[in-house]
Order: structure tokens, then C-alpha cells, then sequence
């Protein structure tokens, strides 16, 4: 008998809607960072090359594929000698720079987006400053508006 007024009390109490719920925690959703509104899916890649010392060399072997509307970003983490260097990416299929950015470490810049209405292959050359060999880390991010 006492189990049934347990096992009705409980029932009503369900019904009635006063049955506690502990608390959960609630996490605030990551916000967008100001400098990149309505990014969508994003992916990025690794590079890790050594710069001549006179002229720009091509960083990284990668041949990467942008169609319209894509943008092309360059975060240098780390450049040997106290350097700095300038990014260009440039397209595969005639060897013309289309466009450049100049970085410093913990940097991260668009270098360019692809306005041509058409798909493009793309590279990354790299030269540092002061005009020495150099080491680059970073990531290269592909992402779209």
C-alpha cells in the first residue's frame, strides 16, 4: 500500500510539473572573430619552408584549387632570424603573383579572394626580411564568405 501512494505521488508530482531538475551549466556559443564575419567552412593546411635568401622562393609544394568566392589566408607562427616575410600566392596555370601580404609572426591576414568567376590553382611564394635564409611556420586557411 505504500508503495502504490509513493508510486502515485510521484506520478502526480511528474503531471503537475514540480518534479526538480538539477541545474545544467549552459556554455556561452563560440563567438566569430570581428576581423572574419560570415566565414563558412573553413580548412587549413600546414607549411613549414625555408626562404632563400635573395629573391622569394615557393613555400610549400601544395597546389591548392580555389573556386569563385573562396578566400586564401596566411598565419605565420614562427620565422627563423627575427623575420618577417611577404606572402604571394600565385596562379599555377600562368605563374602571375595575384596578390601579396607582408606578415609578421603571430599574424594572420586574407591574402586574397577569388573574384574571377572561374576555379584557379594557386601556390605560396615567400620571402623574408631582413633579407636572410629563413625558416617559415604557418598555416595557409581556405575558406569561404
Amino acid at each position: 500500500m505504500l508503495k502504490r501512494g509513493l508510486l502515485s505521488l510521484v506520478l502526480v508530482a511528474l503531471l503537475a510539473g514540480t518534479f526538480m531538475v538539477a541545474p545544467q551549466e549552459v556554455k556561452a556559443a563560440p563567438q566569430k572573430s570581428p576581423e572574419m564575419p560570415g566565414l563558412l567552412g573553413t580548412r587549413d593546411y600546414s607549411f613549414d619552408c625555408i626562404v632563400p635568401k635573395f629573391g622569394a622562393g615557393r613555400c610549400g609544394n601544395d597546389l591548392f584549387t580555389m573556386s569563385a568566392g573562396k578566400y586564401a589566408r596566411v598565419n605565420l607562427v614562427s620565422a627563423g632570424a627575427n623575420a618577417c616575410a611577404t606572402f604571394y600566392i600565385v596562379n599555377a596555370a600562368s605563374g602571375s603573383r595575384l596578390a601579396s601580404k607582408y606578415l609578421c609572426p603571430g599574424n594572420t591576414e586574407t591574402i586574397w579572394t577569388n573574384t574571377t568567376g572561374q576555379t584557379v590553382q594557386v601556390y605560396f611564394e615567400a620571402d623574408a626580411t631582413p633579407i636572410v635564409r629563413t625558416q617559415l611556420q604557418g598555416k595557409y586557411i581556405f575558406g569561404e564568405f
